[in-house]
């Protein structure tokens, strides 16, 4: 059932008037670099300790014309669970859930998955899904991940990730272990 309301959510967001919000990631930096293993039972990554990552970008508003260059500091304390990029097994080669040591490529999955869990809910800071896609898809890109393979998976995650179901999903119980800032410069 749940991909049937994925299709349908699919189809309803591709002939729908697009707002031209947007955001792009020129920069990421992880503190300390992520400490995680995976769950005994394979379904999820598990952080064992603490770590911040720094995004540094800008926001484009499409009401105003104007640009906005932020920065967005995310936190992950221990505890914080995630099933990474979960690029169907066809993908893997291409975006695999996580890659050992690429601590920028890693924090593209990561940040979306919080983002998510909060709804794009930030210090007052309200962003839309599609900026939330636009950071995992901005992040991938500064970790080396070509533009064609970046631009496909989003339409990815459109498709599959993309439904309401997924949008302020909790399901392991972890967001409070997510905290986001967002600050414009």
């Amino acid at each position: 059932m749940n991909i049937i309301y994925s299709i349908v959510d699919f189809f309803k967001n591709l002939f729908k008037k697009k707002d031209t919000d947007s955001i792009t990631v020129n920069g990421v930096y992880v503190d300390d670099g992520f400490s995680f293993e995976k769950a005994q039972n394979g379904n999820y990554y598990l952080f064992v300790k603490d770590c911040s990552v720094r995004l540094l970008g800008n926001r484009h508003f499409a009401s105003d014309s104007s640009n906005r260059n932020f920065e967005m500091v995310c936190k992950f304390k221990k505890g914080f669970k995630s099933d990474g990029a979960s690029a169907p097994l066809f993908a893997q080669k291409f975006l695999p859930d996580v890659k050992v040591g690429d601590d920028v490529y890693n924090a593209a999955p990561f940040i979306h998955d919080g983002l998510y869990m909060w709804k794009g809910c930030i210090d007052g800071v309200r962003l839309k899904r599609e900026e939330c896609d636009d950071i995992l898809r901005g992040t991938w890109r500064c970790s080396g991940v070509g533009r064609i393979v970046a631009g496909i998976a989003d339409i990815g995650i459109q498709f599959f990730a993309g439904s309401e179901m997924h949008w302020g999903d909790d399901t392991l119980n972890c967001k409070h272990c997510f905290e986001i800032s967002m600050r414009y410069v």
